[in-house]
């Protein structure tokens, strides 16, 4: 109900690509649901509250996350915590089989 859907993966990507603020490069490889530190100051970035990412090397899949806490750490490192969006990451893998309701 309060998810945005999209026709297609690229669609997707398009959409939060449109939304970026700030992008890295070069990070070694992101573990779900995890702590990132990145190098920038806190102030910068404190009003992001999402971000996406893949880890190039290892496959191509994009990983859609919230970000739920972000810490200084100093004036160029914070410490920023994500939890992965379970449906936009794997919207268009999601096979619905059948159901029933009371």
């Amino acid at each position: 109900k309060n998810q945005l859907t999209f026709a297609s993966s690229t669609a997707q990507y398009n959409y939060f690509n449109s939304k970026v603020f700030k992008s890295y490069d070069n990070y070694t490889y992101i573990k779900k649901d995890n702590v990132i530190m990145v190098g920038e100051n806190i102030d910068t970035i404190i009003n992001c509250n999402y971000l996406f990412y893949r880890n190039t090397g290892f496959t191509s899949k994009w990983y859609y996350c919230f970000i739920t806490n972000m810490e200084y750490v100093n004036e160029n490192c914070t410490r920023v915590t994500i939890e992965t969006d379970c449906f936009q990451t794997w919207q268009f893998q999601i096979q619905y089989k059948q159901s029933f309701y009371i």
